[in-house]
């Protein structure tokens, strides 16, 4: 997963202080302060990363969602993620 992050970091151009790094949810930059640059990602460039992950050809999949999301180590998973993931897995269960 490291080469993916570093990918995503090249791919939206977050600066050394916003970028994702391992063992971190990116909720807050090097400097300890929230995380402005990232969380005003447009959603079109983050939904293009992440479709693949969590979509089939029907949309939404609780199961690929599911095996994405257990990869992932939880002190990388934002609060945001998680509000997200949650109410994606209730709105198609």
């Amino acid at each position: 997963m490291n080469e993916n992050i570093e990918k995503i970091n090249n791919d939206l151009d977050l600066s050394s202080k916003s970028k994702l790094s391992p063992s971190s949810s990116g909720d807050y930059n090097t400097d300890g302060n929230y995380n402005v640059s990232l969380a005003s990602l447009r959603s079109d460039l983050v939904k293009n990363i992440v479709d693949q992950y969590i979509n089939e050809d029907e949309g939404f999949s609780i199961d690929k969602a599911k095996s994405f999301a257990n990869k992932i180590p939880r002190e990388e998973i934002s609060e945001d993620i998680e509000i997200m993931y949650n109410y994606l897995v209730n709105a198609n269960g």
